[in-house]
């Protein structure tokens, strides 16, 4: 039985893992009058995020996978060997250089004095470095701690890197990011990227590893960059 819980209505600071998690958000971008939704579930091995009605993302075991559906195809990516993959993930929290390596400053989420609310959460703006140079990226968090706090966005961005200041940053936070804003600059064009936090849930999970059905035929890509070690 599934049990939906608003993450507007939660502010138990204590989180215990064992169930799965699904987090919705909805995604704006500049130049569409369209939105889409991403979808995310989170289980204690393994993690997967839409990515259409065909393809996910799957992240267990320190490798990542592309699963077509439609196609019956899985590209796996290994954390070790193709770390631009997995990079990608986190890119708004560090520089990406291009052998994969995400250069973290040493104060990452940097705390502003902007406040708002955002879906009637009372919230605080935080810096981010951004992917890019040329790009600004900010974030929203909680300003009173909810249920659904840090120690579930760092159980989150850990199936993408194992850097412990980055995890042990977001640990600290009091939810998981309300509202997350990229804009790139390119020359006299902005293009901006908004994702907005819908919902968190509890649903039940079984914690054994996900399984990809045997008749998918699995592509593994060559090493991608230097193996580089987490700063």
């Amino acid at each position: 039985m599934k049990k939906t819980i608003l993450v507007l209505l939660l502010c138990f600071p204590l989180l215990v893992f064992g169930k799965g998690y699904k987090i919705t958000y909805k995604i704006y971008l500049s130049g569409s009058n369209n939105s889409y939704t991403e979808t995310t579930v989170m289980c204690e091995k393994w993690m997967t995020i839409s990515i259409d009605k065909n393809r996910f993302y799957l992240f267990q075991n320190k490798k990542g996978y592309i699963v077509d559906r439609k196609n019956k195809k899985a590209i796996e990516y290994d954390f070790n060997k193709n770390r631009p993959f997995f990079a990608a993930f986190v890119a708004n929290y560090g520089i990406s250089t291009t052998d994969g390596n995400i250069v973290f400053p040493q104060l990452i989420f940097k705390k502003t004095q902007k406040t708002g609310k955002v879906n009637k959460i009372s919230a605080r703006k935080y810096e981010l470095p951004g992917n890019y140079l040329n790009s600004k990226s900010s974030a929203w968090f909680a300003e009173n701690k909810l249920r659904y706090n840090g120690r579930l966005f760092a159980k989150y961005l850990s199936f993408f890197t194992g850097n412990q200041r980055l995890l042990k940053q977001a640990e600290n936070l009091n939810s998981f990011p309300l509202k997350i804003e990229t804009v790139l600059q390119g020359g006299i064009t902005k293009d901006k990227n908004v994702r907005v936090l819908e919902k968190i849930e509890e649903i039940n999970c079984k914690n054994e590893l996900f399984k990809i059905p045997e008749d998918f035929k699995i592509v593994k890509v060559k090493p991608q960059g230097l193996p580089v070690a987490e700063m």
